[in-house]
């Protein structure tokens, strides 16, 4: 056995030690860098945001610095200078981060919050907040915790105790806005034949008080004051002014012809009959049918692809139909049948929806927005509860009873035919005193109903806008008659059953609601007028209407302080005609026609109240409040 002196032992132990250290170090370096690659991590920049710390996936380049970053983020470096870019890079991380961590504490327990930020879960560990009950104008209570600084409220309470608005915006930054609306893009100089202010992008067969687009008269059917359905000027008026505008912004959409003349390779003869015939009216072949004829379906799918408006010439008999087979998600399908013989607008039973198209003597077009039918049949269809659909074309065209069938068409729209449908309803149902009566019971309040067949003035001022637009396209005096028809009840008191009423003594108003007491709705004395105007202002002219425009601009200018609640705008002034009734506020949204009206009206009239009352109306969207003692 060999035994070592104690300086040979020593010296073993020595490297033995040195051995040791020189392993834990190099295991300490491979598994520092095995963090840094695997992390994507650079230790040498790091960010603080209050008591929460995270690495900055991309290193800061340079010597030692640190200092405040925007939004005050703390950012340490240890190189030795700070790049731009890097510096950019790391800003933004950071920021990013903050409004994760933001949204974490905003939906649940603060102290709790906890983001993913690389591979790490950053967590705050703030110790300085508690949880707190807050009582909101002693009514409720809500959930919310304080700080040392600071009492911290959920939105949602704020959203629903003070009509608040709020939504993060493509940046991650919540905006609190005390409304959200959508202004008017109102010319600097208006046309009174031109576009329709306010109504640039209205589609008003989609609205939800529209219960369809009716089969005989192509017109909307609202359900307002009555679900089984009625025509409303206004409604009408403003379907034809809203196409009217589409047809100017993009004019006719080509059409294309899926339907001409029968051929035997895109039909299939179910039961019955199917043969060319000379057609005397048409003054050329068209397809006669009797039984039932359905076409190929691959040929009509493939052309009606994307093409959502259907135009069809036809002439059928009085029990006859057309149907549209219509398929689905590839999972389902509707049949949307037009019959002649219907007594219904519209109605559904799982898979088809009905919709009434009328007879007719002689030959007929009719106009089908496809998609608007879908949808409103699927409303309508009581038993269908998933999700509205999509249209992606027909799959079957079937004709069914008897009948001769020219052109058949399809587009991506009909802007043009839409409108001047608005304007026919208007020449056929205009009444003797030059109005459209509303053949439902509106009761506004239980002091003011009105019985079926009221007038109102806002129907007769949009009424006459579009027919004034009409006119100038088509240059057909029959519109430019009626729309001078329509003024007789703008100079006959409400009492006589016209549109006149008194405020302020005896200033003259135009009502919407012609009532006893009127209620002095703003937004629709306001229409009336723009429709004075744009009659006043045709080449032709008309004195009658200017008057009546100039009239009651006076009365306008007098009243609109009236209508100025402080923060917002009055619909009405019932609590001032009708003691201790409840004021009527205007939604934002018909806030902001009070503010697209306004600015119309100053192209039109030259007044500083219409400038300073527009002003302030502008400041309550933006949390602007007038003044108090």
């Amino acid at each position: 056995m060999n035994y070592l002196s104690p300086d040979d032992s020593s010296t073993m132990n020595s490297l033995h030690l040195l051995q040791i250290f020189l392993f834990c170090l190099s295991l300490s370096v491979l598994i520092v860098t095995a963090w840094v690659i695997i992390s994507g991590n650079d230790l040498s920049s790091q960010f603080i945001y209050g008591d929460v710390a995270c690495n900055c996936e991309k290193g800061l380049e340079g010597s030692s610095n640190s200092g405040v970053a925007e939004d005050g983020l703390m950012f340490v470096g240890k190189d030795s200078e700070l790049s731009a870019r890097s510096l950019k890079e790391c800003k933004e991380k950071m920021r990013t981060f903050k409004e994760r961590l933001d949204w974490e504490i905003s939906r649940g327990d603060w102290r709790d919050a906890e983001v993913d930020y690389g591979n790490k879960k950053v967590k705050n560990n703030r110790a300085d907040t508690r949880d707190i009950k807050i009582l909101v104008n002693g009514k409720r209570s809500v959930n919310g915790f304080s700080t040392n600084e600071d009492i911290y409220v959920p939105f949602s309470a704020i959203r629903e105790e003070y009509e608040a608005h709020g939504e993060y915006n493509k940046k991650g930054v919540f905006e609190w806005k005390n409304a959200i609306i959508r202004p008017w893009d109102v010319p600097r100089s208006y046309d009174p034949v031109g576009l329709y202010v306010g109504l640039e992008n209205a589609v008003v067969e989609n609205r939800k008080r529209v219960k369809c687009i009716d089969g005989i008269y192509e017109v909307p059917v609202t359900t307002q004051w009555d679900k089984n359905g009625y025509f409303y000027a206004t409604q009408i008026a403003q379907y034809g002014l809203a196409h009217y505008n589409n047809f100017l912004k993009v004019g006719a959409s080509r059409k294309r012809t899926i339907l001409q003349q029968w051929n035997p390779a895109h039909s299939l003869a179910e039961s019955g009959e199917v043969k060319t015939v000379y057609s005397k009216e048409k003054r050329r072949d068209v397809t006669y049918f009797a039984g039932r004829i359905a076409f190929n379906r691959k040929e009509i799918f493939n052309q009606t692809r994307g093409m959502n408006i259907l135009t069809l010439e036809v002439k059928l008999d009085p029990e006859s139909e057309i149907v549209l087979g219509i398929r689905i998600d590839n999972t389902d399908y509707f049949n949307i049948r037009y019959v002649v013989n219907s007594k219904e607008f519209i109605s559904c039973s799982h898979p088809n929806i009905q919709i009434r198209i009328g007879h007719s003597s002689g030959w007929r077009k009719i106009t089908r927005d496809l998609k608007n039918d879908l949808m409103k049949g699927i409303v309508s269809c009581k038993n269908f509860n998933r999700k509205l659909p999509e249209f992606d074309g027909l799959q079957r065209l079937t004709f069914i009873g008897s009948g001769s069938i020219g052109d058949v068409k399809v587009s991506k729209s009909a802007h043009e035919e839409m409108f001047l449908n608005a304007a026919k309803w208007l020449l056929k149902f205009q009444d003797d005193q030059g109005a459209w009566p509303v053949n439902v019971t509106r009761k506004i309040i239980p002091q003011v109903v009105s019985p079926p067949g009221w007038k109102s003035a806002m129907a007769s001022g949009q009424a006459i806008s579009l027919l004034c637009r009409v006119y100038s396209y088509t240059n057909r005096p029959e519109y430019f008659k009626a729309a001078v028809r329509a003024l007789k009840l703008f100079d006959i008191p409400v009492s006589k059953n016209g549109f006149v009423s008194t405020v302020l003594g005896n200033l003259p108003m135009y009502e919407e609601y012609p009532s006893d007491p009127s209620l002095h709705v703003l937004n629709g004395f306001i229409f009336a007028l723009i429709g004075l105007y744009d009659l006043s202002s045709l080449e032709q002219g008309n004195k009658e209407a200017r008057h009546l425009f100039d009239v009651g601009i006076k009365t306008l200018l007098r009243i609109l302080p009236m209508y100025d609640n402080g923060r917002g705008t009055f619909y009405d002034l019932r609590h001032v005609v009708i003691p201790g009734v409840e004021p009527k506020r205007a939604r934002w949204d018909y806030h902001a026609v009070h503010l697209g009206q306004l600015e119309l009206l100053k192209t039109i009239v030259n007044d500083e109240v219409i400038d300073k009352i527009l002003t302030r109306w502008k400041g309550y969207v933006d949390g602007v409040p007038a003044r108090h003692n």
